[in-house]
């Protein structure tokens, strides 16, 4: 309903409530005060005049317009002062470590005094005293949230005050629904519950980089499970939150018990009411933060845990999850059996291979290394620039590996973590947002399962933060036994967002050398991120001339680097003897979505059609590069494959030639023995061995591989086939079908760091 408010209604709203509420309350402390006798006898000497069967009515009447007087000029006055709207801004910085021990100490002050003063207690200050518990409440939540931000290092984005300033409210409505004869004792309660969830958050937060999962609460059970993570993860500046955790122990023991009937039953519910009004009055805005959230690209467009914490606290970030939650829910329900026979029968016919290929099994026995490049495209392979090759190392490569020429990148929105999930789950991107977030809950059924059955320790090591993408919930559930992260990896230079990725290599194989064999492990460089600006020029080794300086000079940079990173890692590799028994896969993770502008053509020499397809920018332009290194011992002669695919693919292919049992639950296929293969993409697009469909701007067919402008009818089958595998996929990851699909759902572990 308070949808249809628009934010200025909204305010208004709940200006005119607040004004209300707080004559009301001035009124009701003024009645109160009657309880003096003097005052009392001079209040009856006036009404003494009037006629007793008027005298209600003309109580009633001077009550109601000295509250409605009162409240049109509390509202004037918060209107002209933009009041309660500014007051966020107006908040000292730094408050909240003293705020969090200045309101415990007034309270158990308060409850000290009052104990004192016993049956001698005017009405009017146990009035105050029980009504103050909910502002106590609220400025206690307002510190809580302020602090937790400070307490897990992340910066305060613009959002933040004005959400943490209204959402302090929700530590305060259950104690204002409390009556007041209760309230002390329902404070520590809730308070006490409060601080649970928040310490619950900070772990979480420190650990897996996001908030604790509203679905998590139910685990509690498992607490003592975790007990060395909670342990390690409590630090010496979490102590702030001692002295609400002391008064709440303390204050249902301190605080004496109301007398009865101190005061009159109908002024101390009304006292309640008025509170849980300005309660819910405060909370209002919350709703406008959360439903602007839900209708912008950034409810979907999830990069890390802790963007919802920094833009507006963790009260709202906790809102915001069960919005989402409650969205998808809707939006997916259950499958018919009719439907998921469809499904199944699909999946079937994707996993029909031929087991007596030679290349089937080639593999088996030897460990496995992944190794996914941050944004590289296929046409830097082989690449020259002004006379220097753009990746010596991996062009050399090409001549002794197995080079597939023809991979699509099929990521969505949330490129890296839509590349993983594919190659390790063999299933599509979902149409909006990232798995790692929407679906983390999902039992996933992978390529490292399989691994796993035949013996293998599986490993992932990335330079960046465990929450980045949600990796720390996620890798576990891939089925990874260990991980190592930014800070199991340690400090460094950093090179962008984390260490460079010659030193990542240098610090991570350690780690794989004492899984001991077989190990199966995924690595993922970071250095080549965009903006493309992270290679200091120590380790700049091409000459670019007039294009030094641009983005597209910082990409090839980048490439360059990585290339040297990468032949760094086979060096460490043959050094330490595990190269003799490790097959290889390299790829890069998605395009870069570079552009090339015209003027960039005369300074390189990329061939015309690699440039004028990198300035369409479409479907077309996005190749990625695999190859596939087997150890020398086994004597695979290189070779160039054709077959056409995607990441989706990739899993398959290296399930393949390891000879496993690949999961039910996969839809892409081997690229090898070489077929024609089919690529889609999230939009619609979709590649096959005769004709490339871009769906954006109204639909274009191509002629493949030549390119050549089609009416769209000859693209019909594509389209379908395209748009028939993405269901078929999508089913799989919103329904959580792959355990169904593969027989089994593999247990959730926790992974070693």
């Amino acid at each position: 309903m308070l949808r249809d408010f628009s934010p200025e209604n909204l305010a208004l709203l709940q200006r005119a409530l607040l004004s209300v509420a707080a004559a009301s309350l001035l009124a009701l402390l003024a009645l109160s005060l009657l309880g003096i006798p003097r005052l009392h006898q001079a209040l009856s000497a006036v009404f003494s005049r009037v006629p007793p069967r008027a005298r209600g009515i003309a109580f009633g009447s001077a009550l109601g317009l000295a509250i409605l007087g009162a409240s049109y000029a509390l509202y004037r006055r918060s209107t002209a002062n933009g009041w309660p709207e500014r007051l966020p801004d107006a908040l000292p910085p730094d408050f909240a470590p003293a705020l969090l021990v200045q309101v415990p100490a007034f309270l158990v002050g308060l409850a000290l005094t009052l104990r004192l003063l016993g049956g001698r207690t005017p009405r009017a200050l146990r009035l105050l005293a029980e009504a103050a518990l909910v502002p106590c409440a609220y400025l206690v939540g307002l510190g809580i949230i302020h602090l937790t931000l400070s307490l897990v290092d992340l910066e305060m984005w613009p959002g933040f005050k004005r959400a943490a300033f209204f959402s302090a409210a929700v530590f305060a409505l259950p104690v204002a629904a409390i009556p007041s004869a209760q309230r002390s004792r329902g404070f520590g309660l809730v308070m006490a519950l409060f601080l649970l969830v928040v310490f619950g958050d900070l772990i979480y937060l420190r650990y897996f980089g996001n908030i604790l999962p509203v679905l998590a609460f139910g685990a509690g059970g498992q607490i003592w499970d975790v007990r060395d993570i909670v342990l390690k993860y409590t630090l010496k500046k979490d102590a702030w939150f001692l002295p609400v955790a002391v008064a709440s122990v303390a204050l249902p023991f301190v605080w004496p018990k109301a007398p009865k009937r101190f005061v009159p039953r109908a002024l101390s519910r009304a006292l309640d009411a008025l509170l849980l009004v300005s309660c819910v009055a405060f909370v209002l805005p919350i709703s406008d933060i959360v439903q602007k959230w839900m209708d912008s690209d950034r409810s979907w467009k999830v990069l890390n845990g802790t963007d919802a914490v920094q833009d507006s606290g963790i009260v709202v970030a906790h809102i915001k999850e069960v919005a989402r939650s409650i969205r998808d829910a809707r939006e997916h329900g259950t499958i018919s059996d009719a439907e998921f026979a469809k499904v199944s029968a699909y999946h079937e016919a994707r996993a029909a291979e031929s087991m007596s290929d030679p290349d089937f099994g080639l593999a088996r026995g030897t460990n496995l290394l992944i190794l996914q490049v941050e944004a590289m495209q296929k046409w830097v392979i082989g690449a020259h620039v002004r006379g220097q090759e753009l990746t010596p190392f991996l062009n050399r490569l090409r001549e002794r590996a197995w080079f597939f020429d023809h991979l699509y990148d099929e990521t969505g929105d949330s490129s890296t973590s839509d590349c993983e999930y594919m190659v390790l789950n063999s299933q599509l991107p979902i149409p909006q947002g990232s798995i790692a977030f929407r679906r983390d809950e999902n039992h996933f059924v992978t390529l490292l399962h399989a691994f796993k059955e035949r013996g293998y320790t599986t490993f992932a090591g990335h330079a960046y933060a465990a929450g980045m993408w949600n990796r720390a919930v996620l890798y576990p559930r891939y089925g990874f036994d260990q991980t190592a992260f930014k800070e199991q990896l340690g400090e460094g230079p950093k090179l962008g967002w984390g260490i460079g990725d010659k030193l990542f290599f240098r610090r991570v194989l350690p780690r794989i050398e004492k899984l001991g064999p077989p190990f199966a492990s995924l690595l993922i460089t970071l250095t080549s991120h965009g903006p493309y600006q992270y290679v200091p020029p120590a380790e700049r080794k091409l000459v670019l001339g007039a294009i030094e300086s641009s983005d597209f000079g910082g990409y090839l940079h980048s490439m360059r680097y990585d290339d040297e990173a990468i032949e760094q890692l086979f060096g460490q590799l043959r050094a330490d003897g595990l190269l003799e028994n490790t097959t290889l896969v390299i790829y890069g993770d998605h395009d870069s979505r570079m552009k090339f502008n015209q003027y960039l053509a005369s300074e390189t020499d990329l061939e015309p059609d690699v440039q004028r397809r990198l300035a369409i920018r479409d479907y077309t332009t996005k190749q990625i590069p695999l190859f596939v290194v087997l150890p020398e011992r086994l004597h695979a002669a290189p070779r160039v494959v054709h077959s056409l695919g995607g990441q989706v693919d990739i899993g398959a292919t290296i399930s393949h030639l390891f000879g496993l049992k690949r999961p039910g639950s996969f839809i892409g296929q081997s690229l090898v023995p070489e077929r024609a293969g089919h690529a889609s993409r999230i939009d619609g697009s979709g590649v096959d061995d005769k004709h490339i469909f871009i769906a954006t701007s109204g639909g274009r067919c191509e002629s493949f591989p030549d390119f050549k402008r089609l009416g769209r009818e000859d693209c019909a089958e594509l389209r379908r086939k395209t748009q028939e595998e993405l269901n078929m996929s999508w089913d799989v990851t919103l329904l959580d079908l792959a355990g169904r699909l593969a027989g089994k759902v593999p247990e959730k572990a926790a992974a070693e760091r």
